[in-house]
């Protein structure tokens, strides 16, 4: 499975799709192909809970809601529902531009990219930031749409941990919505209950 679905993105990438492949048509694809960058199945073994480390310094946010009622640790999952998509991505800004400087950013735009890169690009964060982006799903049916959504949050998670284990860093994943994940699992039951039945 790892030579079948891997992916390594060098410090210089900054918009790439599902797989890792740049979406910035002056990228050196060299630098891709060249063997010098630490590479990651898409779909890697979760971490044990005896590799990973305690949860004892918080992450800022940047919103003072967040920090003082909420507070993420790093280390964490959060999982962040709401109704306005635009204050969402206000709070992702924020958080981002707080952590940009100590931390690697990586966001999956598993859905409306043209505007997120818009977001990314007029809040200034564009350079500190590895946007991992879905192809254009036009056409597809909605499990084929789900899956290379889901693709896309997992390549964004496999770039944040390929930074973390191999370089050490403090890494961020955001994720832009999880939606499509149910989408997937249905779809999957259905062929599985079609194939084997209910039983």
């Amino acid at each position: 499975m790892d030579s079948l679905a891997s992916v390594d993105v060098p410090e210089t990438r900054k918009l790439v799709d599902c797989f890792g492949r740049s979406l910035v048509a002056d990228d050196d694809e060299n630098q891709h192909h060249n063997g010098a960058n630490p590479r990651r199945a898409i779909f890697a073994p979760i971490p044990k809970v005896s590799d990973i480390a305690l949860i004892n310094s918080p992450l800022v946010t940047g919103v003072t809601m967040f920090d003082a009622l909420a507070p993420i640790g790093k280390g964490q999952n959060m999982l962040l529902i709401g109704h306005d998509i635009q204050d969402m991505r206000q709070y992702v800004c924020d958080l981002v531009s707080m952590q940009r400087h100590s931390t690697k950013c990586v966001y999956a735009s598993t859905t409306e990219n043209k505007e997120t890169v818009e977001m990314l690009t007029k809040a200034g964060l564009m350079d500190d930031i590895v946007l991992v982006s879905a192809r254009n799903m036009e056409g597809m049916d909605k499990a084929s749409m789900a899956a290379e959504a889901t693709v896309t949050a997992a390549t964004a998670c496999s770039i944040a941990e390929s930074c973390a284990l191999d370089k050490g860093m403090d890494t961020l994943v955001i994720i832009d919505t999880i939606d499509h994940h149910k989408t997937l699992w249905d779809a999957t039951t259905r062929v599985l209950v079609d194939v084997f039945g209910v039983d």
